[in-house]
């Protein structure tokens, strides 16, 4: 079964995703879409995503950038599909997972892979994020590629993310129009194709966000987790039910968490580097909380 992961740039906590997935998933093909400075990786066949890709400057010169994310980020997250599909392409068509380079995944996913029914897989619902993605082939990608193309190229398709924002700006949220969006448009147009895996059956479970409730009992904010034999375990919050988390997804400013949830056997807890990392990002993350109380509370009236 081939797994694929995407990143630009070399992240301090990407060793930790990719260690963890070799870990639980030992008979998979890992495929790491990257740039020249990620090409470092054991485990892992490191492809160089092509940046002249026709496809992919064609969504950019026409991107329209309606978020409160930074630009750069929001056109990567988009142009990653289409370089992945430059990749899988040029391969034999069998389906395939994708991976987010922020979430470590405890299970073999060939055991979620036999729940999966639909043609593409994920758990954006809402506020939800596709943080692992199944794909039965790669028509199903090149399907969601064109969609993606098609939304920023055609006068209905940007009318529908304008329309989509506009609704969006009303209940300030911070974000926007992002891939996860289209990913929502995606799955209106195409009924019967997709399939939320949140809950996928036989008790398991695939976290959106760690921060996400997601019906799961919580604990200072986040999920409340009991790890056994190296496996996440959640209670659901009503019926105190027990679930296996798939994997977890440390979204946003939880990346410095991702070391101590590791379960894999080659790396340390923390570096010295790390530590550091863990010790600012904390009073970063108070920080910008304590921001967000204040903005709520004072300011609200005149944004």
């Amino acid at each position: 079964m081939n797994i694929f992961l995407f990143h630009k740039g070399n992240p301090w906590y990407f060793k930790y995703t990719v260690d963890q997935l070799r870990f639980s998933n030992p008979d998979a093909t890992v495929y790491f879409v990257g740039d020249e400075t990620n090409a470092l990786y054991d485990g892992v066949n490191h492809v160089q995503f092509n940046s002249e890709l026709v496809l992919a400057r064609t969504f950019s010169n026409s991107y329209r950038h309606l978020s409160d994310n930074q630009y750069d980020y929001e056109l990567i997250c988009f142009l990653r599909w289409f370089y992945i599909y430059d990749v899988v392409e040029k391969m034999e068509d069998e389906p395939f997972f994708y991976i987010d380079s922020d979430v470590l995944v405890y299970e073999d996913l060939r055991v979620l892979k036999q729940l999966i029914k639909g043609r593409l897989a994920n758990t954006v619902r809402g506020a939800g994020s596709p943080a692992i993605c199944y794909f039965n082939g790669k028509q199903t990608l090149k399907a969601f590629v064109d969609y993606c193309l098609n939304q920023y190229t055609t006068e209905l398709g940007i009318l529908k993310i304008v329309k989509w924002h506009e609704l969006f700006k009303v209940t300030e949220q911070n974000g926007g129009v992002c891939d996860m969006t289209i990913f929502q448009f995606f799955d209106e147009d195409h009924p019967g194709w997709v399939q939320k895996i949140e809950r996928p059956g036989n008790q398991l479970a695939v976290d959106t966000s760690l921060r996400g409730v997601d019906g799961f009992e919580m604990k200072d904010g986040l999920k409340a987790l009991t790890f056994r034999a190296g496996r996440p375990f959640g209670k659901d919050a009503v019926s105190g039910e027990s679930f296996v988390f798939v994997a977890l997804h440390f979204q946003g400013d939880l990346k410095h968490l991702m070391p101590r949830y590791y379960r894999g056997q080659k790396l340390k807890l923390y570096s010295k580097y790390e530590l550091v990392q863990l010790f600012v990002r904390r009073r970063y993350s108070r920080f910008r909380w304590f921001l967000s109380k204040i903005k709520n509370k004072y300011f609200k009236k005149f944004l």
